[in-house]
């Protein structure tokens, strides 16, 4: 997905419009689908580690025609979002030069500052973009 054309300099919460949220989400959603379990989450935060975008990976009850489970994406609203900027995989990735990729070591899941119970083991990556109109950072 070319990011350049829809993340503005530190975008604020909320900034971004529908359409392009609901794009960005759709990624997301494709990528989480293809790779990740159920649970799993895709973030994008702005240049102040404040979430924009947080895409989350659900088990449907549900079997499909093949008899597997499907698996939705739900999509975190504006009072959902969190403040990231003290992970340190938000903190790691501003050191990246655009395009590496940052992973982290397993570690617990938090959420909304408290370690997720049951503890769940994760591990994290993350890419450094750069505004095409600045050198403004989005992780």
């Amino acid at each position: 997905m070319e990011a350049g054309g829809l993340l503005k300099n530190d975008m604020p919460v909320g900034a971004l419009l529908p359409a392009d949220a609901g794009r960005i989400s759709d990624t997301a959603c494709a990528s989480l689908r293809a790779a990740a379990e159920p649970g799993n989450q895709a973030r994008l935060l702005n240049a102040s580690g404040f979430e924009i975008v947080r895409v989350e990976l659900q088990n449907v009850s549900q079997t499909s025609v093949q008899g597997g489970k499907r698996s939705l994406c739900s999509t975190k609203t504006l009072p959902e979002l969190q403040d990231k900027q003290n992970r340190a995989y938000y903190v790691d990735a501003l050191t990246l030069a655009p395009g590496e990729l940052y992973v982290s070591e397993l570690d617990a899941n938090v959420e909304n500052g408290e370690v997720e119970f049951p503890i769940r083991p994760m591990l994290r990556a993350a890419e450094r973009f750069v505004n095409a109109t600045s050198s403004e950072t989005m992780a």
